[in-house]
This record gives C-alpha cells, sequence and structure tokens, in this order.
C-alpha cells in the first residue's frame, strides 16, 4: 500500500483541516495494527493516538453488525424461513476498517443462508443501512462533529 494517507493525515492535521480529517483518518484505520505502528512515528503523538482510538471505535461497530446478523435474520425473516434460519461462515469473516467489504450482496456472497430470496434480500437491506449508520458515525469515531455540522463549518471558513 502506499504511505501517502499517513503524510496527507499528518499534513492536514498540522494544518486543522478539519473537514479532511475524518476520511483521512478513516483511509488509515484501514491499515493494519502493525502497518500503523510502523508509519506511525511519522505522527504527531495525539494524531496517533486519535487514529488507534477511532480505528477500534470502527472494527467494534463493524462487529456489532456482524455479531447481530443471525438475530436479525430471524427477526425479518418470513413465517416458511424463520424455523429454518441460519447463516453459516461468519466467524471466518475477518473485521477491518474498510465498509465496503461490508456491503450486503458481497457479504452475503460469503456467507451461506438458509432462507428464501426475499428474505435474504431484506438482510442485504438491512446490511446497507447499518453500513451506512457507521459510515454517519465516521467523524465521531475521530473525535469530530457529524459530517453536516463538519460542512457547515468548513463553509463559514471558506
Amino acid at each position: 500500500r502506499d504511505v501517502c494517507e499517513f503524510a496527507l493525515l499528518q499534513a492536514c492535521y498540522t494544518a486543522d483541516a478539519e473537514v479532511l480529517l475524518p476520511v483521512l483518518y478513516y483511509a488509515c484505520a484501514n491499515y493494519s495494527a502493525k502497518g500503523i505502528f510502523a508509519l506511525g512515528d511519522t505522527l504527531d503523538k495525539e494524531c496517533l493516538h486519535t487514529l488507534i482510538e477511532g480505528k477500534f471505535e470502527l472494527e467494534h461497530e463493524i462487529s456489532e453488525l456482524l455479531a447481530s446478523l443471525p438475530d436479525e435474520l430471524r427477526k425479518l425473516s418470513c413465517a416458511t424461513c424463520k424455523p429454518i434460519t441460519h447463516i453459516s461462515h461468519l466467524q471466518t469473516v475477518g473485521i477491518d476498517g474498510q465498509l465496503s467489504r461490508y456491503e450486503g450482496s458481497v457479504l452475503l456472497f460469503d456467507l451461506e443462508t438458509t432462507c428464501c430470496s426475499k428474505c435474504r434480500k431484506s438482510l442485504e437491506r438491512l446490511i446497507n443501512v447499518r453500513r451506512e449508520e457507521i459510515w454517519q458515525k465516521i467523524p465521531l469515531f475521530f473525535g469530530f462533529p457529524e459530517w453536516d455540522e463538519l460542512y457547515e463549518r468548513n463553509e463559514e471558513t471558506s
């Protein structure tokens, strides 16, 4: 991977370019812990702490999403599927901060479900709604206000 995300994060952190920081923290949070520690010496200490804390919050939200899937499938299943609903291979899904990995159809492609196509489609939609909710929290994970407020602040200072 290219390490320019870390250099750009440090530059924007130093410049206090608040509107750009959540996306840059998100990009850097997609590195492994080993990668972050290898490249972390290029970041100010406080910037590195924010990155690590935000990465933890992001991955925690993703793990909660994954853990909720069996119950969510049972709740939304039709009468025919309800007695047999099951999700297999959930334990094989790795947790990282790359939200595109958790798009409903992509995620369900890797999982085996025992339900009809209508119930599967409903679960796919639910996953995508939850994924969007996680995306909306990205600034909060890294200590910033929500997206709308960040954009408003940016407009005020432009």
